[in-house]
């Protein structure tokens, strides 16, 4: 008995919403709708500037900036290892590095390299690699 009353609402609805009438007018309601959204929402950000508070506009514009130099740092980085690695060989005049018994190259490279790589760069990285799992920006 439920299966055939659920059916039966089932059939009433879909000759309902499938009618043109029906279609027109829940047009008109969801277009009303995001006509007062949008009015409500300049209204906030006109207020919110009136406090001196920041508004979404600038929220937002200040968000795709930050996504821009975080993007424009990390092509510069990726530049910067490359012209590194294609320095190296030239630097070592095109032969194998000094055996590892050699503590002077080793103490010189490795504050270097810490100083490019660390910090920013890894925290960058592993920003990226989460908003990626999350199926972020």
């Amino acid at each position: 008995m439920y299966d055939l009353w659920i059916d039966a609402a089932e059939e009433g609805y879909a000759e309902i919403a499938l009618s043109p009438d029906f279609r027109r007018v829940y047009g008109d309601l969801v277009n009303s709708q995001m006509r007062v959204r949008k009015l409500i929402q300049d209204e906030i950000e006109r207020i919110a500037i009136s406090f001196g508070m920041p508004s979404r506009t600038e929220l937002n514009s200040v968000h795709k900036r930050m996504a821009e130099m975080r993007r424009r740092m990390a092509s510069l980085e990726e530049a910067l290892a490359r012209a590194e690695e294609a320095a190296q060989p030239r630097a070592t005049g095109g032969q194998s590095p000094e055996p590892a018994s050699s503590a002077a190259p080793k103490a010189k490279a490795q504050p270097r390299k810490a100083v490019k790589t660390g910090g920013f760069a890894s925290k960058l990285a592993a920003s990226r690699s989460k908003s990626r799992k999350k199926g972020g920006r």
